[in-house]
């Protein structure tokens, strides 16, 4: 669960739906079985223990909106936990321009000029 709801479960769940014309998303069942998933089996045990401490610790957390993905703590949390799991640097810019999405968030963001 800590994958799914990562910058990067998300990054591949959204980029895996299904465009409709309607405000609705769709995830067939073929893009599910083709969306990269984090094999836990991989990890050192070390990384994997830590990684279920941090589950233990966050899996009765609430969640905000996708549109305020990052800005939730419990978001910023997750990322941190996977990137740590995984030996990468942060996702704080992965969460920063999924936030940007439309398609995520339903808000259209306009670049202010410097």
């Amino acid at each position: 669960m800590l994958w799914l709801n990562s910058a990067l479960g998300l990054l591949f769940y959204f980029g895996s739906r299904a465009v409709t014309r309607s405000a609705w998303m769709q995830m067939k069942k073929p893009a599910w079985e083709v969306m990269p998933t984090l094999d836990v089996r991989q990890l050192p045990k070390k990384r994997l223990h830590k990684l279920a401490k941090r589950f233990d610790a966050l899996s009765n957390e609430d969640l905000k909106p996708l549109a305020q993905l990052d800005s939730d703590p419990v978001r910023i949390e997750i990322d941190d936990a996977v990137s740590e799991a995984l030996g990468i640097p942060s996702l704080a810019s992965i969460r920063e321009l999924l936030v940007r999405e439309p398609g995520l968030t339903g808000a259209v963001h306009v670049p202010t000029e410097p």
